[in-house]
């Protein structure tokens, strides 16, 4: 990323934050453009569409993919025996990855279901009454839908989301 932003003639930014990197990266001013997020934009015209209506109802929405979380099975099954006493009923679309990390573990309060399209996906961001996710994108699509949402991890490559919906859980 760094050799391609040097030698671009314009590097696209969605958040000041970005641009304020690409200046300390000593990349010319003049050649860095703040454009927007193109999440926003891409869950502006996803929302307009007709979805699927999932089934469930007054759910937290959980994913984990990242190997800091999910490759230490001592630690996946930690971090899932605590949201497993959550209250609420926890919907899980299980990244293969993580499936594979879970094997025979049985959870009562946490349904495991397949991977969902983007359209499904967002549909359970939607009706969620908060998610706990450990992905980057969800971090900004969350903060796009207003959804407050938990990350369980030490750090966060979305700093500017933090604060606002976006809260880090070590």
């Amino acid at each position: 990323r760094i050799l391609i932003s040097h030698l671009s003639d314009i590097n696209f930014c969605n958040h000041e934050n970005n641009k304020i990197n690409l200046i300390n990266e000593n990349i010319q001013n003049t050649k860095i453009k703040i454009t927007g997020s193109t999440v926003y934009s891409s869950l502006k015209l996803t929302t307009k569409i007709k979805k699927n209506s999932n089934n469930f109802k007054n759910y937290i929405l959980l994913t984990l993919h990242r190997p800091e979380n999910v490759d230490d099975v001592i630690k996946l099954k930690q971090i899932l025996d605590t949201i497993e006493k959550l209250e609420n009923k926890v919907v899980f679309p299980i990244h293969p990855r993580t499936r594979k990390k879970l094997k025979s573990l049985k959870f009562e309060n946490i349904e495991l279901i397949e991977p969902q399209n983007y359209f499904s996906f967002i549909d359970l961001m939607e009706k969620s009454i908060f998610i706990i996710s450990d992905s980057g994108g969800v971090q900004e699509e969350a903060a796009v839908l207003r959804k407050p949402l938990i990350i369980p991890r030490d750090y966060t490559e979305r700093p500017e989301m933090l604060g606002k919906f976006n809260l880090l859980a070590k």
